[in-house]
């Protein structure tokens, strides 16, 4: 069973060129993967190419945690949540050229178990797997029980997507892009989970402010 990737637009200066490619709707367990054919890996590597230039790739062909299995985002997402990362696809591509975003806030309100924090995880993750600049986002949660939250879903997005480890890595509450700053170590870009109850500095100033919850 497949699921269909979206035409890019080359309109849109997202710098990539338009494509129709059919993803493969894998359906693991954590106990068993179903073996690709060669063909189907030919088609996820073109998604991953893809994926790196564009956000709304990204997000479209990335596996979600569904109940202890995986599930290609564009197949399982629910319309709010579709229609939040239509709304910030533009603002979040111009933010990672370094260019300043038509739209600069969003406001995000949903109930409980509607996938706020995976969508946040989602997001974060294209940022610092896939820089163009040195970049620095910070999450502030409530409490440190909120911001383990959230590294929970990043975490879990990294154990269904694990070529998205060659990109990133998680340490304690950062992380962190394998991507360095030219002639240096250091990551080109990082993203800080601060919670509200712990002591420590607010560090630099940051390309994205993620406030959750506070």
């Amino acid at each position: 069973m497949t699921g269909s990737l979206p035409h890019n637009d080359p309109d849109r200066g997202n710098g990539t060129e338009g494509y129709d490619v059919e993803l493969p709707f894998v359906t693991q367990s954590r106990d068993r993967a179903r073996i690709l054919t060669q063909e189907e890996q030919q088609i996820i590597a073109a998604y991953r190419r893809n994926a790196e230039k564009s956000f709304r790739s990204f997000y479209g062909g990335i596996q979600v945690d569904l109940g202890g299995v995986s599930r290609m985002f564009d197949c399982v997402a629910a319309p709010f949540q579709r229609k939040s990362f239509e709304e910030m696809t533009e603002s979040l591509e111009a933010l990672r050229r370094g260019d300043v975003p038509k739209c600069q806030r969003f406001w995000i309100e949903r109930t409980k178990k509607s996938s706020k924090d995976a969508d946040i995880a989602i997001l974060v993750l294209w940022l610092i797997a896939f820089p163009l600049r040195p970049f620095l986002a910070q999450i502030g949660a409530a409490d440190s029980e909120q911001a383990g939250i959230i590294k929970d879903r990043v975490n879990r997005l990294l154990f269904w997507n694990p070529w998205l480890k060659e990109h990133v890595e998680v340490q304690f509450n950062q992380i962190k892009s394998k991507r360095v700053i030219e002639g240096t170590k250091t990551p080109m870009a990082v993203c800080n989970i601060m919670a509200a109850d712990e002591s420590g500095g607010h560090g630099g100033t940051p390309d994205l402010m993620i406030v959750n919850e506070l």
